[in-house]
């Protein structure tokens, strides 16, 4: 993993401008087989002090979603890289465009072989389905 951080203080606020690049091994959705993710990103985190708390409910601005807190004098940056590397990973990673995935009966690997599963076989739930029709 390489990281890049530029980090400015004015005042008590603390911007960040990052740079990463990695590469993660995840589960490809599709078959479960093992795929590494390459993800290259940039991001902006803005830190001000910690506000005491308050115990009624205020409702946020959309500017104020976009800052985060500390508190003290030293900020660990390995939760907000953390974070950012998390928000890079797609919602459904495949470990190839033309992944086949699992079998739904067998659970076999359809990139590794097929099987002798039929694919006509309707869910019995919805089987009362299969002969529903609409009139126009």
């Amino acid at each position: 993993m390489d990281v890049n951080c530029h980090i400015i203080k004015t005042s008590g606020t603390v911007f960040i401008k990052g740079k990463f690049s990695a590469t993660i091994n995840i589960n490809c959705s599709r078959c479960l087989e093992e795929a590494k993710l390459p993800l290259d990103a940039n991001f902006d985190y803005t830190l001000i002090p910690e506000k005491p708390q308050v115990k009624e409910d205020l409702e946020l601005k959309k500017e104020e979603l976009e800052i985060s807190y500390y508190h003290g004098d030293f900020i660990d940056l390995t939760p907000i890289i953390c974070e950012q590397i998390i928000l890079q990973v797609p919602i459904k990673v495949l470990c190839h465009p033309e992944c086949k995935g699992l079998c739904p009966q067998c659970g076999t690997n359809l990139n590794d072989s097929s099987c002798d599963c039929t694919s006509g076989d309707v869910d019995s739930r919805m089987a009362a389905l299969k002969n529903f029709k609409i009139n126009n």
